[in-house]
């Protein structure tokens, strides 16, 4: 059975019910968590969890990376390395990376390792400009050109990655969905005559 490698970096914040659904809900592949921080284990328990510890650096190496190589923080903070180790370890068929600014955190990973496939998937505020990041979506536009496979939660997002360029052919839609046998209240509800249901949603 194929192994994919499932990125989120924190695994899992409270309201990431929808990334459990999926990672759980594979049937043809199996999967395991590659993370910095976990948290919420008792609400989302997951039995194959690879926790990416803190490399350490020697103060001169990473001196040497930053400032005279002007290597990315991926690499001078060292774990360009460590997530190396851990992939060549276990050896998967796929790495999934969940978000788009993930994505291009790992971009120069990802552009080093183009033997192991790789894609990556979008929620909503990852396709925007971010202030705190000068020049994100250059890099994100980098990153849309880099992987192979792109996916996208909605219409609108997939517009939006294509008005970034991204190529068509790489977009596929892979919706959130709603398993209706949690809401038992919908049962009770009839179908409205005219076809309109009314939904209210809350955000954070």
């Amino acid at each position: 059975m194929p192994t994919v490698a499932s990125y989120c970096t924190t695994f899992l914040k409270p309201e990431m019910l929808h990334i459990y659904r999926q990672v759980t809900g594979l049937e043809r592949h199996r999967t395991f968590i590659l993370t910095k921080q976990r948290q919420c284990a008792e609400k989302f328990p997951f039995p194959d969890i690879e926790v990416i510890p803190p490399a350490r650096s020697h103060f001169l190496r990473r001196f040497h990376l930053k400032y005279i190589r002007c290597e990315p923080p991926l690499v001078y903070r060292g774990e360009h390395r460590t997530l190396t180790r851990i992939l060549d370890r276990r050896r998967p068929d796929l790495l999934h990376i969940y978000f788009g600014h993930t994505g291009v955190h790992l971009l120069p990973f990802l552009q080093h390792h183009r033997r192991l496939p790789a894609l990556v998937s979008f929620h909503g505020a990852d396709v925007m400009p971010r202030a705190d990041r000068p020049g994100y979506l250059d890099r994100l536009r980098e990153l849309l050109q880099t992987v192979p496979l792109v996916l996208a939660r909605s219409h609108s997002l997939r517009d939006r990655l294509l008005d970034l360029g991204c190529p068509e052919a790489k977009i596929r839609l892979n919706r959130t969905g709603i398993p209706m046998d949690a809401f038992p209240v919908a049962a009770d509800r009839a179908f409205p005559a005219d076809g309109r249901w009314h939904f209210v949603q809350a955000c954070r």
